[in-house]
């Protein structure tokens, strides 16, 4: 991601910048005889700005008389409801839990469905978070209102909340869930994260607090293992 100017506006001064986004996965080779969609690319962080946008779409073919694209049905249009699905959970590197919680098609964690989840508590009863990654993974654990692919990040995954405008590449109104053993100003930040024990597995646990019936909040992780980052499924908490 990167920012040129690209000259004047209708002469009036204004310096307009060009924002170079790659968006979607590179495809090469034969993509066989039938259309491929790339499905919806979201604009959503422009909302609200004086912004004029380009788009482009840039091939490199080569030389043989098979070598060329075709591209077909571009629209740019409100996205329908439920048309973006969420983050799915990782194996083996992200996978994120609330009370058993459930996709929209009725499924747990286990089952690999597009997210978010949700995660039902009871006033009085436990409210437990559990994760799974590699063993001795550090686990930032966020929270924020649900919103759909907020931010892709490629090979890490998407977040599911936050919204804009986007700072340094991340949605705002995100907030930290601390372990609890070395918050600041003791502790240092990483040690505030949780971390996942020898079976690459964590959780922790509270009895849930009178909060009021209804949505609470929309919890996701980021994990860290063998060095590399990826991003949980999420988890949208409802209090009955």
């Amino acid at each position: 991601l990167d920012w040129t100017p690209c000259g004047n506006y209708g002469g009036m001064g204004y310096e307009l910048l060009q924002r170079h986004l790659d968006i979607t996965p590179v495809r090469s080779g034969d993509q066989g005889p039938g259309w491929q969609s790339t499905g919806w690319i979201p604009i959503s962080s422009f909302s609200g700005t004086n912004t004029h946008i380009r788009i482009a779409i840039e091939a490199t073919i080569g030389t043989g008389p098979l070598s060329d694209i075709a591209i077909d049905d571009f629209e740019v249009n409100s996205i329908p409801s439920g048309a973006i699905p969420g983050q799915a959970p990782q194996p083996g590197n992200a996978v994120f839990d609330i009370n058993s919680a459930l996709s929209p098609l009725g499924n747990g964690v286990g089952s690999g469905d597009a997210g978010p989840y949700v995660g039902i508590v009871t006033v009085g009863s436990p409210f437990t978070m559990s994760w799974s990654s590699q063993p001795s993974t550090t686990v930032l654990c966020l929270f924020g209102p649900e919103n759909i692919l907020s931010a892709s990040y490629p090979g890490v995954g998407q977040l599911d909340i936050g919204t804009s405008p986007l700072v340094a590449g991340v949605p705002s109104n995100l907030f930290v869930v601390g372990d609890g053993a070395a918050q600041f100003p003791n502790g240092s930040f990483l040690n505030s994260f949780f971390v996942t024990d020898a079976a690459g597995n964590g959780s922790i646990s509270l009895i849930t607090p009178p909060f009021p019936p209804g949505l609470l909040t929309t919890f996701q992780c980021v994990m860290n293992p063998s060095g590399s980052f990826y991003i949980s499924n999420a988890v949208s908490v409802v209090v009955n």
